[in-house]
Parts: structure tokens; C-alpha cells; sequence
């Protein structure tokens, strides 16, 4: 017997048709009757028993229960705790794929094999070497003090003893294990970028390397070469290639060959940047073609992502300690999480390490929210900064051939440099921005300014510390001023001034029209005046006003005192800087180690996350004072909502072009710049070729359009055009259908039976192709709020044929755990929304069908109303359309094998044919005609 068969009473697993199997538990595993429950029996049973299952939130979701409503052993959990860094799909297939079991293809074989899975688990913790085990056992019995079930089974199998007293939360405290960073005081700059010149044999030969035994793909030695003009030597003005490589070129090695051996030749790196963290981790794969050990790859390549994306050591520790004081049950999930960033070594919440479906099992905040934003964080002031992971992370990206950033972090990078230049730490001299047709998305984030309440909250919590006065740069600076009067007097005037901004209660006080401060008068007037001008104010999205001159005069007077609050704060931060400034010149070479760095942290720290945006702000408010119109912005008020409800209200201020300041900042400091892309221009190639202008004369108007996007346009020298079509056969391998007699989800229409009746027409046409194709289907909607309406009775439909569903938005399950059990499960369908349209990679027959609910239109929103106004509203709107369809179908065809079939339940889609290959022929017809045809195209598969 298991040592685990006393503690539940039946192993469990639902089924994508309704209801679940039941195997009461048996000495022998392979023994006992499987039992089908229908629904309300199985709901019955789960109340009052204990049960042995596979991932609690896709279990509880499926039986319609809530999620303590079960009791019980989920086998995920103890995957987690054995195997904290492994990645397996979350389900019965997945686990025990990854355990070397047997697959097993029957739901009854299924559910007999979550038994299976334990055992195996828990005999790879017998056979661990005694010192892992006696940390296995120290976790699990902190663990189970917060009520873990597998915590009796797991000290069993480790012949440890049971926990007494007290919790002992010491061996989550992973930080006093870590390794320490370098000293930065003492860490060797990187060489200043060399000039030598790379030939094109080097990097053809060093494309042919990376390849191997694989034949250089159609087009790929031509894409690669022509690249040559970004790593060549360093010229006056800044050397850019555009090049546009369609989906199966091997664009990845083809621009990576060249810079690994400009990166070796020229002993600095060269910067990769994507969009997508899915691209990021694509490329760090395809990187082991030129680095194949593994501890050599970790010297050369480094992977760039933001704050938000690393676990936080300040935030693990004050999670433990509330858990130990208030919430012991978060001793599980915070006992897992600590188990894994030992084990991952890089503490990355987005890497391919982290096993994502513990998010879904404990919620946000206590894994992906254990990292911290980027105007949270302390630096030098946090006392786990020398043990940091992403001060690591930064430490070896500074040394290291290739790193792998994406667009928001150069941007971010670059904005910080030219505020706080660093000679010992340069900006990097060449870049390749894959996902190209995203740069200038990327940059109207980067570079907007948000005058919101959450973020002066933000700011002030950043300077004071939370209500409890924690977790401020002031606690860490005092100390390391210790009895420097001038300093804690500047410091103390610092506090003085955070007070005027809003608080932690902000939104309260908003709600209440709360007058205890200037800022948080003015934040609950813009509020007022949103909510007045707002047509739908109960609906699920931000709400946007334009300033308009009827609320000018309301506005004045509360504008004018939030501007002196502004002004006062900032002296005061000037002040403190300009001390502390002194301080480090007369001192520095003689301050203690670990103050000096306080120090230096927190003056870089009051430039980058006081003054700038405090200057950002007082800007803002002045040209609203002085009713000026500057045509480089576009200003509104805007009430955030998320999940439909209220998270911030403030003024926004977005670059009417924001590739101005991504050239100024990025483009004119590089040397050499690649942007490249499967759709960088507004149109598919109709033959198979490749050119290269070489002086960027002769434009087309799609390439002319396409340099306004990336920042081209504003080149003294002007960028190359390279283009290489891709080789796969369209013609045989996908088919693009437009249903015309299925009606559209039309709000106008109202919520009623005839609203009903639309979303029950649309599911019984997503059923009807997702069947025909038996499964591999993703169904795209433009809205959340569709896909809700649609999903009830979509799953109906398939759950009769026998077609697992899953859906994003339904329940808590995370997008990420979606798309693995969909890429691994090739009959399952799914249901997402923009997400999944960009940048999700499933290849092969997991996803073989594509249905779009109606045309991506965007969002008529103040910003796109600018903008279109600026650069034609017809041209600006479909080539958005365009290139949103072109992204949806790029996910369908992937590799030369792959077939599929694109499907637009609107007819309007007729008129956006460029967004496809032109071999294809674009069919419109009835569903019941579509339905024919997708069955007929995959008869043979």
C-alpha cells in the first residue's frame, strides 16, 4: 500500500463531457470499479469525501463548485514539491510524460494512474541524497504546519518526525543561501565597443555550424547576409536594416549568426529584444545552437526582463511573516514557492523553470505577486539587495555576448541613461528588435507619462515606506547617514513633503470626495468629470474624457495647488540629493562599504523615480494651466478599470508619435540596428523572392509606412530593405473561409433572448467547425465579454463530442497553463482573446483550426482618434486590422507539415484579403458549407 492511501477516499477525474469518474481507493492500484458521476451525484460525493486528484482549479471549475467546497491530495502539488524546476503539463498525461510512465489514452486508465503518479513522486524523494533530504524534510514540515496533506506522507517516505512547537519558517528564508552579487565598486566595466569588421564567410560559416546537419532553409543565407550593414563598422550615422522574413524563414539563427560573431570578434554584446516573453525564451532556446554546454551559455547569454518578472526576497519574507502571524494555510504555496527559487537559481516567475500552473492553485499573490513593480523597488536600500536575482541577472548581462531584453526594457534602459549616464555602464551599441511591427506600441508605453493617483501613491510609498512605515528608502537612509544633521534634516523635510501626496487608502478617499489633500481633491474631481461625460459607466472598460474647456475652470484652482505640492516636494528631493551628492564626494572613499551603496542607490534613485517623473508631472500641469496645445501629445482623463472595476484615475500624456523619442534615445546612440519581422510591412508578397536596396531609395508605400513605425523615418541615413517570403506551400497547406449567414454578437441589439440568441448562433458555428476539424481549434474573440456570453454554450456542444474545452477568462486558470494543456492535448479546443493572438507558439496538429469571432476594429478610443486623425483614420484603421489578422493566421502554419484553416464569422473580412498570402484563395460561404469543406481538409489527417 501507498502511505498515502489512508488519507483520501477515492482518486478522481473530470470528464470533458460532464460529470466524473470515481475509483474508491483499493489496496491493489490496479484494482477497483471506475464509476461515471453525473453532475449534481459527483457535486454530492466531493462535499463529503477526501479525494486524490490532478490540479484543484480546473477539477473545481469543471464541477462548477468552489474551490474549498474540496477536500483532498492534489498530485500537482507534490509534482511541485519533488520536482520544484521541471516543467510538466498539468494534468494526468502531462505528469506522468514527465514521470517516464505510461501513456495512457483512456479517461478510465486516467484516473487509475493519479495513484501511479504519487507513488512514483514519492519514491524519487526516498532516493534523494541525505542532505537534500533533510531540506525536503525541514520544508515540508513548515508546510504542513499550514495544513498540508501531503506533509504526513512526505516526512514519512524521508523518516523524518512530525513538527512540533512553534513554525519554523527558517529554511524558507532562501536569501541567507543565495550568493551574493560582485561589488559593483569593484566590478570590471565592459571594453568599450571594438570596430573590428565581420566578413560574410564568418557568419555564413557560422550559420552552417548552427545548423548542422540541417539544410540552410530558403532564404535564410539571404536574410543572414544581409544583415552584414548593422555590424559593420562603426559609421558617423546610425547603419539600420529593416528586413521582413515570413513565418519558416529561420529569421532566429539567421540574425543570430552574425551577432554571436560580431559579439566574439568585438568583445561586447549585442542586444536581442522582442516583444513577447514567449519570444524570449524561444530565442534563449535556439542560442544552445552556438553555445551547447550549459555552463558556458549561462556566461555568454542572459535573458533581460523587467522587475515584475523576478521573485522578490522583501516580498517572500513579508509574506512568511504574515502567514506565521495571521494566514498559516499561505505556508503551503509560500513553502513551494521558496522551494523553487532555490532550485531555479535565477528566480525568474516568466522562465521556462517556473512551473506557471502554481498560480493557478494558490492565486497571484502569493507566486507571480511575490515580484515586485519597478517603482517599488528599493535597490540599495532593500536589505536582500546583494542576494537580489535580478541584480544578478544585471551583473552577467554586463559581461555577457548576448542578451536577450524585449522592447519595453531597452526603452526603459535607454530613458534611464540619458537621465543618469553611467561611463561604467554604456548603452549597448547594436541591436536586433525582432517582433518589429510592435516597436512602436512598445515605445507609446515606455515614453507616455500617467499623472495617476496610483502612481503618486506609488511614489510616495517609494519615499515613506506603507501605512506601517515599511519598505521606504527613508528607514535604510537614515541609518546610513547615521548622525549626518544635514542629511536626517533634508531626509526629514523629504517625509514632510511625501505627505502630500495620496496614501494607501486613495481610492476611499476618492470615492468619498475626500479634501485632505490637494492631489486627492484634484484625483476625485477628475473623477467626477469622467463619470459626468461617460456614457456606459457600468461597463467592463476604462473610461476616457477629453479635457474639454467647460472643465477648465473646475480644474484651475485644484490643478494650481497640486502644482505647488509638486514644486515643494521637489525642492525638498533636490535639496536631499544635492547633500547626499556632497556627501559621496568628500566622503565616498572613506563610508562604509554598505552605506556607501545606500547611498549611491538612493541619489540615483531620487533622479530617476522622484525628479523625473515629478518634472514629467509639473509639465503636464503647466501647459494645462497655460492652456496650451502641444501637437506632439495627446492628453485625457481616463478612470482605469480592471476586471470591470475602478484601479486608478488620472491624466494621461502619450507621444502622438512615440517612435520620436525611441529614435532620439535608442536609434541615433546605436551603431547598427536590425528590425525585422513576419509583417513588418502592410503586405504579403506574391512571389518568392529576396531584395535588398541597399540606400533605402525606391520605397514602396508599404515600406514607407512601415519606417514610420519603427522611428526609420527619422534617419539622417537612410535604412536598407531586405524581404524574404516564406517557403511554405499556402496554396496546399491552409484555407482562409468567411461565413456570411452566422449573425454577429451586436450590443445594440440589447441583452435580451434576441441578444441570446446570437451567442447561442455563434457557438453552434464554432461547435460545428471545431468538430469538423475533431478538435485543434482556437476560437479568437475581440472582447471578453463575447467570449463569456459564447463559452456556456460552446461547451455544451463539444462536450458531447467528446472535445475537451478550455477557455480564458473562465475561471482562474492561467493563459499559460491554457496553452500548454491545448498544445499537449491535440483534440482539446480553446477560447482566448488578444493574448493568444500575438506571440503564442503551438505548432503541429494541436492547433489546426482558427475562428475569429468578428474583425479585430480597434478600440475608438481618444488616443486612436488622435492618431488616426494625424496619419488618415481609413489607412490607419485597416492596416491595425491588417496586421492583427496577419499575426492570428501566422499562428496557424508553423513548420512545413502543419495544415490549417483560418475562419472569420464576418463578412467584412472580405475587404482585408492583403492580410493574407495571395496564393490563397479567400472562399465565402454559409457555415454549413464551411463545415463541409474544413471536414473534408482534414478527412485525411
Amino acid at each position: 500500500m501507498l502511505p498515502i492511501d489512508s488519507s483520501y477516499s477515492a482518486s478522481v477525474l473530470p470528464l470533458p463531457g460532464g460529470g466524473l469518474l470515481w475509483l474508491e481507493r483499493h489496496d491493489d492500484i490496479a484494482a477497483g470499479e471506475v464509476e461515471w458521476l453525473g453532475h449534481d451525484e459527483a457535486k454530492k460525493r466531493l462535499r463529503g469525501h477526501s479525494v486524490l486528484f490532478c490540479h484543484k482549479e480546473m477539477l473545481t471549475t469543471a464541477m462548477g463548485v468552489p474551490a474549498n467546497s474540496v477536500r483532498g491530495l492534489d498530485v500537482l502539488e507534490l509534482y511541485a514539491f519533488v520536482r520544484p524546476t521541471l516543467f510538466a503539463v498539468p494534468n494526468v498525461t502531462g505528469l506522468a510524460e514527465a514521470l517516464g510512465l505510461d501513456k495512457k489514452d483512456q479517461d478510465k486508465e486516467k484516473v487509475r494512474q493519479i495513484r501511479g503518479i504519487a507513488k512514483k513522486l514519492l519514491g524519487e524523494l526516498k532516493g534523494l541524497p541525505e542532505a537534500s533530504k533533510t531540506e525536503a524534510a525541514e520544508f515540508a514540515s513548515m508546510m504542513m504546519q499550514g495544513g498540508w496533506g501531503w506533509g504526513t506522507h512526505v516526512l514519512k517516505i524521508l523518516d523524518a518526525s512530525l513538527p512540533t512547537g512553534a513554525v519554523n519558517d527558517r529554511v524558507a528564508q532562501i536569501w541567507q543561501r543565495l550568493p551574493s552579487i560582485p561589488d559593483q565598486t569593484q566590478t570590471i566595466a565592459p571594453p568599450a565597443s571594438s570596430d573590428r569588421p565581420i566578413a560574410d564567410g564568418e557568419v555564413l560559416n557560422r550559420l552552417k555550424d548552427m545548423l548542422g546537419r540541417k539544410a540552410i532553409r530558403h532564404g535564410q543565407e539571404a536574410y543572414c547576409l544581409s544583415l552584414a550593414s548593422a555590424f559593420a563598422r562603426k559609421a558617423e550615422q546610425t547603419q539600420m536594416v529593416l528586413a521582413e522574413a515570413g513565418t519558416g524563414t529561420g529569421k532566429t539563427l539567421g540574425y543570430l549568426a552574425p551577432a554571436t560573431v560580431w559579439a566574439e570578434t568585438n568583445e561586447a554584446s549585442v542586444w536581442i529584444s522582442t516583444y513577447t516573453r514567449n519570444l524570449q525564451h524561444q530565442i534563449e532556446d535556439e542560442t544552445k545552437f552556438r553555445y551547447a554546454d550549459e555552463e558556458a551559455r549561462k556566461t555568454q547569454v542572459v535573458t533581460r526582463k523587467g522587475r515584475e518578472n523576478y521573485l522578490c526576497l522583501r516580498n517572500l519574507e513579508e509574506k512568511l511573516n504574515q502567514a506565521i502571524k495571521r494566514n498559516p494555510d499561505h505556508l503551503i504555496a509560500l513553502g513551494l514557492m521558496a522551494r523553487w527559487a532555490m532550485a531555479s537559481g535565477d528566480g525568474d516567475l516568466t522562465g521556462n523553470n517556473y512551473l506557471s500552473w502554481l498560480t493557478d492553485l494558490f492565486g497571484w499573490g502569493l507566486t507571480r505577486g511575490l515580484s515586485v513593480k519597478s517603482e517599488e523597488c528599493t535597490h540599495t536600500a532593500c536589505p536582500h539587495y546583494t542576494k537580489c536575482f535580478i541584480e544578478h541577472n544585471h551583473a552577467r548581462a554586463r559581461q555577457s555576448n548576448i542578451v536577450i531584453a524585449n522592447h519595453a526594457v531597452v526603452m526603459i534602459m535607454a530613458l534611464i541613461n540619458s537621465i543618469i549616464p553611467r561611463p561604467d555602464r554604456p548603452m549597448p551599441a547594436r541591436y536586433v528588435f525582432d517582433e518589429g511591427h510592435h516597436l512602436f506600441d512598445a515605445a507609446d508605453s515606455a515614453f507616455a507619462i500617467e499623472f495617476t493617483a496610483e502612481k503618486v501613491a506609488d511614489l510616495r510609498r517609494w519615499l515613506r515606506g506603507d501605512e506601517k512605515n515599511r519598505h521606504g528608502i527613508n528607514q535604510r537612509l537614515r541609518y546610513a547617514l547615521e548622525k549626518r544633521d544635514d542629511g536626517l534634516e533634508a531626509l526629514k523635510q523629504v517625509e514632510k513633503a511625501a505627505t502630500l501626496l495620496p496614501g494607501g487608502d486613495w481610492k476611499k478617499l476618492l470615492v468619498i470626495k475626500s479634501e485632505a489633500s490637494a492631489m486627492e481633491g484634484l484625483f476625485s474631481l477628475l473623477r467626477e468629470i469622467v463619470l459626468e461625460e461617460s456614457k456606459n459607466k457600468n461597463g467592463d472598460y476604462s473610461l476616457e474624457v477629453r479635457i474639454q474647456k467647460k472643465h477648465e475652470e473646475a480644474m484651475t484652482a485644484k490643478i494650481t495647488e497640486a502644482y505647488e505640492d509638486i514644486k515643494t516636494l521637489m525642492a525638498a528631493v533636490r535639496y536631499l540629493n544635492r547633500i547626499l551628492e556632497n556627501l559621496l564626494k568628500a566622503e565616498g572613499d572613506v563610508l562604509e562599504k554598505q552605506n556607501r551603496q545606500i547611498i549611491e542607490g538612493i541619489n540615483r534613485g531620487l533622479q530617476w523615480r522622484v525628479l523625473h517623473p515629478l518634472d514629467a508631472w509639473r509639465g503636464l500641469i503647466a501647459s494645462i494651466l497655460d492652456k496650451e496645445t502641444d501637437k506632439r501629445y495627446v492628453d485625457w482623463l481616463e478612470l482605469t478599470k480592471s476586471d470591470g472595476k475602478e484601479s486608478d484615475i488620472g491624466i494621461h500624456r502619450h507621444w502622438l508619435d512615440p517612435t520620436r523619442p525611441f529614435y532620439d534615445l535608442v536609434l541615433k546612440r546605436a551603431d547598427g540596428v536590425v528590425v525585422t519581422s513576419a509583417s513588418l510591412t502592410d503586405h504579403r508578397p506574391k512571389t518568392s523572392h529576396v531584395y535588398n536596396n541597399g540606400n533605402g531609395n525606391g520605397n514602396s508605400a508599404e515600406w514607407e509606412f512601415a519606417e514610420k513605425l519603427v522611428g526609420a523615418r527619422y534617419l539622417k541615413h537612410p535604412a536598407s530593405h531586405v524581404n524574404v517570403s516564406s517557403p511554405f506551400d499556402y496554396a496546399q497547406q491552409a484555407r482562409i473561409f468567411v461565413v456570411n449567414d452566422v449573425p454577429a454578437l451586436d450590443y445594440g441589439k440589447g441583452y435580451g433572448k434576441k441578444f441570446s440568441g446570437q451567442a447561442e448562433a455563434q457557438a453552434e458555428a464554432i461547435a460545428k467547425l471545431m468538430i469538423a476539424a475533431g478538435g485543434g481549434g482556437l476560437a479568437l474573440f475581440t472582447a471578453i465579454s463575447r467570449l463569456k456570453m459564447v463559452h456556456p454554450c460552446l461547451a455544451s456542444l463539444l462536450a458531447k463530442a467528446g472535445l475537451p474545452l478550455y477557455a480564458q477568462h473562465i475561471g482562474r486558470t492561467s493563459r499559460n497553463t491554457l496553452v500548454q494543456v491545448f498544445r499537449a492535448e491535440p483534440d482539446s479546443c480553446l477560447m482566448g482573446t488578444d493574448a493568444l493572438r500575438d506571440g503564442v507558439d503551438v505548432p503541429g496538429e494541436s492547433l489546426r483550426l482558427i475562428v475569429f469571432d468578428r474583425v479585430p476594429w480597434p478600440r475608438n478610443d481618444v488616443l486612436f482618434t488622435a492618431r488616426a486623425a494625424a496619419f488618415g483614420r481609413e489607412d490607419w484603421r485597416n492596416r491595425l486590422v491588417r496586421m492583427r489578422l496577419r499575426q492570428a493566421f501566422g499562428r496557424l502554419i508553423r513548420h512545413e507539415d502543419d495544415r490549417g484553416i483560418f475562419v472569420m464569422l464576418n463578412p467584412q473580412m472580405a475587404k482585408f484579403r492583403d492580410a493574407f498570402p495571395p496564393e490563397i484563395k479567400i472562399v465565402t460561404a454559409s457555415i454549413d458549407a464551411v463545415e463541409g469543406k474544413v471536414k473534408n481538409f482534414f478527412a485525411d489527417r
